[in-house]
């Protein structure tokens, strides 16, 4: 199955350098490897750090030519991308030099697929979405869990905010897990695959992806789809590879009434908000960055998969998880209560045990302090205190005979 293939890099129009890289090659046993990344962390390091990682992952994937896992080839390839990634880091003192990177590799007619960020591979069939990849992003798994819709998504201030990338720091290492597709696309004559960085797919819908292109030859198509993310003021490098499958003319585009899509896009291109000045996933980045990506400091080597985790493997719905943490909350909320209930009960209970004897000796010392009642000075009666009653309405008083006694007065009952 014959593939024709064209990839462009362009600055765009504020840049001062292009950070983006990519690479298109038909291997030794006639494969085809298409590779985009969108380097990030400023001054030099961004394309450093695509750079490096492109020239790592054509390495690995040349190297296992006739594997029979691709999978597992281009996930490995992705691993040993983002430890090339983390070395070049630590070795020019830039803890902030990450990438993006998407992979496509088409054997023997089947299209292979894995990435790690938000860099996009779009598969079309009939000017149709086929299959598209998913962003490593923030607002992208808060669509996931349902918390925003893909419209609303479009539009969110963390739209470009990175959970996983190729180098960086903790906060994009702690999770680092490249995405694989677990079984292949087959493809067809008349499929096209667009590989692309962000700053095509900010300025041009997914809608409008496929309509602007349509029975152009793959050459145009590229410099039509970069021309308009410029016209439409081009505020990122612009990456774009497209392959058409069969005939080097893409095929035409279908009505509209019959395209498939991911999302339901108005006809005019919906912006993202444009990505803040500077760089790391948390922090500004430096005024030559084009997002905060999730790079920064030096994290932990990547966690090999668990056994018999194939590549491309999920793990399953994200609201089931959601449920199960707030189930296991509530259950924990309780069991605090409960347990700081018998406690408290059992501290009442204790102080009412110790109160009642206090009673008892308070009364043992009240008869105690009963003194002689002297009459004049030759005689004196001595009184049982057990008959002496106050009168009524009075208060009988006994006075303690050892002065300074801390006990004071005590009343006679």
């Amino acid at each position: 199955m014959q593939l024709h293939v064209h990839g462009i890099s362009d600055v765009g129009q504020e840049r001062q350098q292009n950070e983006d890289m990519m690479h298109t090659e038909r291997l030794g046993d006639g494969s085809w490897l298409l590779v985009v990344c969108d380097g990030m962390g400023g001054h030099e390091a961004g394309n450093v750090a695509s750079e490096v990682a492109t020239r790592r992952i054509v390495e690995q994937v040349a190297a296992r030519i006739g594997d029979p896992s691709p999978a597992k080839v281009i996930w490995d390839a992705l691993v040993a991308a983002n430890d090339a990634v983390r070395e070049q880091a630590a070795v020019r003192g830039v803890p902030s030099m990450g990438t993006t990177a998407v992979v496509g590799w088409v054997v023997d007619g089947a299209l292979w697929c894995g990435w790690v960020g938000d860099s996009r591979l779009y598969h079309y069939r009939g000017g149709s979405i086929e299959t598209r990849t998913e962003d490593h992003t923030r607002v992208q798994r808060m669509v996931e869990l349902q918390i925003l819709s893909e419209e609303e998504a479009k539009h969110h201030p963390e739209a470009h905010v990175l959970t996983q990338a190729l180098g960086g720091g903790p906060e994009s290492q702690a999770g680092f897990r490249p995405s694989v597709w677990g079984e292949p696309s087959e493809l067809e004559p008349g499929d096209t695959l667009i590989l692309c960085s962000d700053g095509l797919y900010d300025l041009v819908d997914d809608a409008e992806l496929f309509p602007l292109i349509g029975e152009l030859p793959v050459g145009k198509a590229v410099d039509r789809l970069i021309d308009t993310a410029n016209a439409r003021g081009g505020h990122d490098n612009v990456t774009v590879v497209v392959a058409s499958v069969g005939d080097p003319v893409l095929p035409a585009t279908p009505p509209t009434d019959t395209r498939r899509t991911l999302i339901d896009a108005p006809a005019a291109p919906a912006l993202k908000p444009p990505p803040p000045e500077g760089g790391n996933l948390f922090a500004p980045l430096p005024a030559e960055d084009r997002r905060p990506g999730g790079v920064r400091g030096q994290g932990a080597p990547p966690r090999p998969p668990p056994p018999g985790w194939r590549p491309g493997q999920r793990r399953g719905k994200a609201w089931l998880w959601v449920i199960v943490g707030a189930v296991a909350g509530i259950g924990i909320t309780l069991a605090v209560a409960l347990l700081l209930l018998l406690l408290w009960r059992a501290r009442h209970e204790t102080q009412s045990t110790e109160i009642e004897p206090a009673e008892d000796t308070a009364a043992a010392e009240t008869v105690a302090a009963v003194e002689p009642v002297v009459g004049d000075d030759d005689s004196a009666d001595v009184m049982d205190p057990a008959v002496v009653t106050p009168a009524a309405g009075t208060e009988a008083d006994v006075q303690d005979p050892v002065e300074g006694n801390e006990e004071g007065s005590k009343k006679n009952p």
